[in-house]
Order: structure tokens, then sequence, then C-alpha cells
């Protein structure tokens, strides 16, 4: 008897870790999923400016120049505590090609699912550097999530 209930005690608790093992890892896949998306609008982002900035420019300082209107929520570079970006440009004053990408991660059509969950349009930083760098980085926080997760991406833009 006694044996019996040991059995069905060791069976229980094999089930219970069984379970946990399968929640940790649906929470390790979302996470990589929402990585992966990021990672993808980060690139499309920076082609994009790519594309933009040298397609009217054939010199050095003319791609400099040309990069300085991508700056978005630069003024505190950096990651800040809960991806709280301010300062720099507002949407309305923001390049055209930058302006869509923020609406379209920010505010998605009526009836549609974000890109990635809690996303604002001030957790989103674009800030270009020295030497023509422009870095990307994207912030969101899911429903479990204590504090944002980010993603941040550095790409150059040279002739």
């Amino acid at each position: 008897m006694l044996e019996s209930l040991v059995a069905a005690l060791l069976f229980v608790l094999g089930v219970l870790s069984l379970v946990t093992a399968l929640a940790r890892t649906t929470s390790y896949n979302n996470d990589a999923q929402f990585r992966s998306i990021a990672s993808q609008e980060a690139t499309r982002l920076l082609n994009e400016i790519f594309a933009a900035v040298t397609a009217g420019q054939a010199t050095a300082p003319g791609v400099a120049t040309a990069l300085a209107g991508f700056n978005y929520q630069a003024a505190a570079p950096g990651v800040l505590p809960n991806c709280n970006f301010t300062g720099g440009q507002t949407a309305a004053a923001l390049d055209p090609l930058l302006n869509a990408w923020v609406q379209r991660l920010t505010n998605p059509p009526t009836g549609t699912v974000a890109i990635l969950p809690g996303m604002t349009a001030a957790m989103q930083q674009v800030v270009v550097g020295a030497n023509n760098s422009v870095t990307v980085t994207l912030c969101w926080q899911g429903p479990k999530d204590a504090v944002p997760r980010q993603y941040v991406q550095t790409g150059y833009v040279n002739l």
C-alpha cells in the first residue's frame, strides 16, 4: 500500500515537472519570436534609411548631412530605465520614412495585432552617430514582463 502511494506521488511530481518545463519552453519560444520580429523591423528600417540616403547623395559629407534627419528620441542615447526615451524629434517632425515606420510599429490598423506587444512611440529610438552609424533600439513589454524587453541594432551608411 505504501509503495503505491509513493509511486503515485512520484508520478504526480513527474507530471508537474513536465507542465512546468512546457510553460518555460513556451515563454522562451515567445521571447525568441519577439526578438526575431524586432531584428527584422530594425533591419528593415536600416535598409530603408540606407536606400533613401544613398540614392540622392554622391559624397560622404552629403550622406552625413542626410542622415541627421533620421534621429528619433535621440536626446539621451542609450538604454534608459523602462526604455522611456525622450527628446529629439516628435513624430510630426520626422522624415516621412521614419514617421511611417514608427506609426506602423505603434499604431496597427484596426482589427490587426500589434507587431510587438506593448510598444509605444516613446519606447523606440533611432540615433545617428559618428562615422554614419545608425543605432535602432526597439522596446516592447509583454503582459507578463516586469520590465520592457529591448533589441538594439547598429548599421553603417556609407557610399
